[in-house]
């Protein structure tokens, strides 16, 4: 049986259209969520449809230990009755939401909202920080990464992402999934902590939607099942190597404390020849 460790800190998006599919996917699903031991959710919906999936949530996991992520992009103030396991992320910088419980602002990292992110955290405000990444431009993403840090002087900054130490990466490859699960005894599930499921209920490793490293579909098969035939695979096999390469050719001299290992994953992939 496949199993996350508590430390994998395993979590899914999902991004689909309607209210009836989601109904669809938890269908299915639910099950194999709790039994794989996922510890996060996000959910993608449209501002109309939110109080229906809060329903359908509620319906689920009100009483599981599972963190759910409404993301969406809100046009009003208005409030919603949450359960204490739910937060929305508002992902509409024009309509900044503030003092509202459990409600945060999903934003952007880069030179246009810098200024903005800034001035909600000293304030104290629901603040997500999405790092934008370009690899060919590290020193570009690592210098505004430096100047958030030091302009909020020293309160917390919640970064969404898979930013990861470099040094630890270094000191532990399972961080980068370098590591079968055995040889250095956390006996690991080696699966990718996160997963992406899209539209058409595809699933892809950390949001890195090529076909030649797609998972499964969850549409009639659930998401074990899928993952029990995923380890071993040639996407799983090509995703592995692809990580050893990301580990030699740029983790290695890599000069800065944090790195964003899945957009040097990303970017290995598209230059992967077919």
């Amino acid at each position: 049986m496949i199993k996350y460790l508590d430390m994998e800190n395993a979590s899914i998006e999902i991004d689909l259209k309607t209210i009836k599919e989601y109904e669809a996917c938890l269908l299915l699903n639910y099950s194999s969520f709790l039994s794989l031991n996922i510890k996060r959710l996000t959910f993608n919906i449209k501002e109309n449809d939110i109080k229906q999936l809060i329903e359908l949530l509620n319906t689920y996991f009100k009483k599981d230990n599972i963190l759910l992520i409404i993301k969406v992009f809100l046009t009003s103030k208005k409030t919603y009755k949450l359960f204490n396991n739910v937060i929305v992320f508002n992902t509409n910088k024009n309509n900044i939401i503030k003092s509202m419980e459990n409600v945060y602002n999903f934003i952007d990292l880069n030179n246009e909202n810098l200024e903005l992110i800034c001035q909600l955290i000293k304030n104290d405000e629901n603040v997500i920080v999405n790092p934008i990444v370009d690899t060919l431009k590290i020193a570009d993403f690592v210098n505004i990464l430096n100047l958030l840090t030091k302009e909020v002087n020293g309160k917390d900054i919640n970064l969404d992402g898979f930013l990861i130490s470099a040094n630890l990466m270094r000191e532990h490859p399972c961080n980068s999934y370098l590591c079968n699960g055995w040889k250095c005894g956390k006996k690991i599930s080696t699966l990718p902590k996160v997963l992406y499921i899209d539209e058409k209920m595809n699933v892809f490793p950390h949001k890195i939607i090529f076909n030649k490293l797609k998972i499964g579909n969850v549409k009639s098969t659930d998401l074990d099942e899928v993952l029990q035939k995923y380890l071993g695979s040639k996407q799983y096999l090509l995703f592995n190597d692809i990580c050893h390469r990301v580990f030699i050719k740029y983790l290695t001299n890599y000069p800065y404390e944090l790195m964003p290992l899945t957009s040097y994953i990303e970017m290995e992939v598209a230059n992967e020849k077919d």
